[in-house]
């Protein structure tokens, strides 16, 4: 089971771009485990949402080697960025991901659990060292309903 907070009551799901793609992290509608939502929205203020995913479309983060997969794909490459153009610069394993050629090819991105030894991939761990994702296309949100608990 998936939770997402809302300022808002959700009265009708759409697509939501990802944003700029030098931004840490992608715009969308953010999900996350009960047990690591609290970043997501304040639980004392906000509507609590549960949320059942289709994992079909959607990259899944569910070990070392599916984030290393995504990152050779979807980082940018040197040039994007001027301090990457350096070629000593060392955070090689940190560049940002381009969401929008992500969001072409999956409906969002999910880790589906905490991955250790992921301390490689400096820009992964800050967006999405928790278990949470992002949906940009509603598709894959089977069910989504207003919790009271």
């Amino acid at each position: 089971m998936w939770i997402h907070y809302s300022k808002k009551p959700i009265k009708k799901l759409k697509y939501i771009k990802p944003g700029r793609d030098d931004e840490l992290l992608p715009n969308g509608f953010w999900v996350a485990t009960p047990d690591e939502v609290n970043y997501l929205g304040d639980p004392t203020k906000d509507l609590k949402y549960r949320v059942v995913l289709d994992f079909s479309k959607l990259y899944v983060f569910d070990s070392a080697k599916s984030i290393e997969k995504f990152y050779k794909k979807y980082r940018y490459k040197r040039g994007k960025y001027p301090e990457t153009d350096d070629p000593d610069w060392k955070y090689i394993d940190s560049f940002p991901i381009n969401y929008t050629k992500v969001a072409k090819d999956y409906a969002g991105v999910i880790a589906t659990r905490k991955i250790k030894g992921r301390k490689k991939w400096l820009f992964f761990n800050v967006a999405f060292g928790y278990k949470a994702g992002v949906i940009w296309d509603p598709i894959v949100i089977k069910e989504l309903y207003l919790s009271s608990v």
